[in-house]
């Protein structure tokens, strides 16, 4: 049984030299969901979300930050959250609910990727290593970062993947984000789980992103103990000459 996508913030809040930003849903969460909080932010990393939420990963790079944030068999009534940066900057976040997520231990596999290479118009993130069970939900963070003039570009989704929002596609500025899912993984048990997303124009100081899988109920080992936090530095990938 795959995850349904109840609902989401109807909008990508954005913030610019702020301290948070709040991504609404268009209605209180429902108890037992998935909540999900992908965050894209520049040159600062998230610090703090309300007690319950847990920072699954974060992908660091020299111009931004890609994590995803989860709270797991929420209690419901949530209709809100706020993001909250370590220092002003300019940031995103997204706010989603999923059902079918499997209770308190909900996360499986999580991963970064970044690349420093100039020219490149697309990067793969892929899980650090294979995940348990058929069927998951996959998140991503994605972003694209310009150290100079503001450029015009449009992020785009790998195969099998949605788009459910984005910052700043089609319009000039420096940074841009955008927030992917699949809803179900399909036979992926023993391999790792990737997503190759692919930007219009090149030229940027860094791509980077942040991938986190979560069981649904019917896959999940019940002998799972909660993971930690993954924290993935960047580290540059050299052009090929």
């Amino acid at each position: 049984m795959a995850s349904t996508l109840v609902k989401k913030s109807a909008s990508v809040p954005f913030g610019s030299g702020v301290t948070s930003v709040t991504p609404t849903l268009p209605s209180a969460s429902v108890a037992g969901n998935l909540l999900v909080c992908p965050v894209y932010i520049w040159a600062s990393a998230v610090t703090s979300l309300p007690t319950g939420w847990v920072r699954a990963v974060q992908q660091t790079s020299s111009i931004g930050y890609s994590e995803i944030w989860y709270y797991a068999n929420n209690p419901g009534g949530i209709s809100s959250v706020v993001v909250t940066f370590q220092n002003a900057s300019n940031g995103a976040a997204m706010l989603l609910e999923y059902n079918n997520a499997a209770g308190t231990l909900a996360l499986d596999q999580t991963g970064g990727a970044v690349s420093t290479v100039t020219t490149d118009t697309s990067l793969a993130v892929t899980t650090a290593a294979n995940v348990v069970a058929d069927n998951e939900l996959v998140v991503t963070s994605v972003g694209q970062g310009f150290n100079g003039a503001a450029t015009k570009i449009t992020l785009s989704p790998g195969t099998g993947f949605t788009q459910e929002g984005n910052w700043g596609n089609a319009v000039k500025q420096n940074q841009h984000g955008a927030f992917d899912d699949r809803l179900d993984s399909g036979s992926s048990s023993g391999s790792t789980v990737s997503e190759t997303f692919t930007t219009t124009v090149s030229g940027q100081q860094a791509l980077h992103a942040a991938i986190a899988t979560f069981y649904v109920p019917s896959a999940a080992p019940p002998a799972l103990q909660p993971r930690p936090v993954v924290v993935i530095t960047a580290v540059k990938r050299a052009a090929v000459r």
